[in-house]
């Protein structure tokens, strides 16, 4: 019996070939998930860079309050800030009124000076009075528009619309100059006619202030003796 040797044929493993375009899409693909990946990773760094700064000037803050002496934390902020808005006010106000009493002097004697130059003398007393007669209406109208309230503030109220009046008066004088000769001159008397109506209380209220500054240092002066 021949006994015939079958010959058994094993499979031989076949290499995985990839086109070129499929390599090429492969590695797009890996590209954009690690471009992925990437950009997920910045993101939740940057949104805790925040936080942590947060709780860092939170840290910093609660120590350098600590490092404040009592004193400090106790002291009334507020109060003093308002006391001295109050008197940065006061003090502005007072240079506003001299500085409008001054400009009435100096520029009452310059009009004059031009009127005469200028042969108009007759427009001195006519001016004036319209002027002292504007500023009474225009006061009038204030008092009927805003009212003064009555009580402590009514002083304040009152010599608020007068430095208001005292500055439209003062416009006039500057507009005055865009006229003729004539119309110049009615004008500039005019502003000072107002000035002088409405500056006449201001004067009033600033040697009351005085007088009561002087009363008051020599009372403390014989209190401390």
């Amino acid at each position: 019996m021949a006994v015939l040797a079958s010959s058994t044929s094993v499979p031989v493993p076949v290499a995985v070939s990839f086109t070129p375009s499929a390599k090429f899409q492969i590695k797009k693909l890996s590209a954009h998930f690690r471009h992925q990946i990437l950009s997920k990773c910045s993101i939740t760094a940057q949104s805790g860079e925040p936080n942590k700064a947060k709780l860092e000037l939170g840290t910093v803050k609660k120590r350098l309050w600590d490092a404040v002496p009592k004193p400090v934390k106790q002291f009334q902020w507020k109060k003093a800030e308002n006391t001295l808005f109050e008197r940065l006010l006061l003090l502005g106000k007072k240079a506003l009124k001299w500085s409008l009493v001054t400009f009435f002097i100096f520029s009452s004697l310059s009009d004059v000076v031009f009127s005469i130059s200028t042969n108009q003398e007759l427009m001195i007393p006519f001016g004036l009075l319209v002027g002292c007669l504007l500023s009474d209406f225009s006061r009038e109208t204030l008092n009927q528009l805003l009212p003064v309230t009555e009580g402590q503030g009514q002083g304040q109220d009152q010599e608020r619309q007068l430095l208001s009046i005292s500055c439209f008066f003062v416009l006039v004088k500057f507009v005055s100059a865009c006229f003729a000769v004539k119309q110049r001159v009615f004008l500039l008397h005019v502003g000072n006619g107002g000035l002088l109506q409405a500056l006449w209380p201001v004067m009033q209220v600033i040697e009351n202030d005085k007088s009561s500054e002087e009363n008051s240092n020599s009372t403390s002066n014989q209190n401390a003796t």
